[in-house]
């Protein structure tokens, strides 16, 4: 597989590794556009070895990545369970629209919406989004009742060990809140479980009825 190093159109050299920014004839950098560089990227490396022009070697770089992007897609919904074609695909990205119609049609979505600004979508959601750590401490424990006052425990160092850190990270201990899970290993079997803490304190009584829940 063709690896990208560097945009062959940014007129600094390429090499075979070189994927002319995945669509070479249309990259773009400080402004510039060096579509020489990219076409001759595009002949040398792709189009002689196979016979073809430039247009149509720079066209199957463009549908090897729509084909790739398209399987990506299906892992996350058809591998999962669900069906794609009961979906709208949202394009978003400074390149999303280039190949959601074609992703689209691969995997028979019917409808594409393509919002104004979509370049800046991803960086727009990143500012409104809730900001969020993950802690993470490994405890061997049995499933039973007993293991609940240990659990107690645990949790409780975290909170007080993390939530100081996200204080001086900048947010308001008045907005902080946690969110307890553990993660657990069925004998004998591969399988693993994420339980949600039903509640701040656990107790014998609860630690049972998640586990019939579960």
């Amino acid at each position: 597989m063709l690896r990208a190093r560097r945009p062959a159109a940014d007129g600094n050299g390429c090499g075979p590794h070189t994927r002319a920014s995945e669509r070479g004839l249309f990259s773009r950098r400080r402004n510039c556009v060096a579509k020489q560089h990219a076409i001759r990227a595009v002949e040398e490396y792709i189009g002689k070895p196979l016979g073809l022009d430039s247009v149509n070697a720079s066209r199957g770089i463009v549908k090897i990545a729509d084909i790739s992007m398209a399987h990506a897609v299906q892992s996350m919904t058809v591998q999962r369970g669900y069906d794609p074609r009961d979906s709208v695909m949202v394009a978003y990205g400074g390149a999303g629209p280039l190949h959601a119609v074609a992703i689209a049609h691969e995997l028979r979505i019917k409808k594409v919406v393509i919002p104004p600004n979509c370049g800046i979508f991803s960086a727009v959601g990143m500012l409104l989004a809730d900001a969020k750590d993950e802690y993470v401490l490994s405890h061997i424990r049995t499933f039973d009742a007993a293991a609940a006052p240990e659990l107690n425990l645990l949790f409780a160092s975290l909170e007080a060990e993390n939530v100081p850190r996200m204080v001086r990270a900048g947010f308001r201990a008045s907005v902080l809140y946690c969110i307890a899970h553990w993660r657990c290993v069925i004998s004998d079997r591969s399988s693993r479980l994420l339980i949600d803490c039903p509640a701040q304190t656990l107790s014998g009584k609860t630690w049972r009825r998640s586990g019939t829940d579960q």
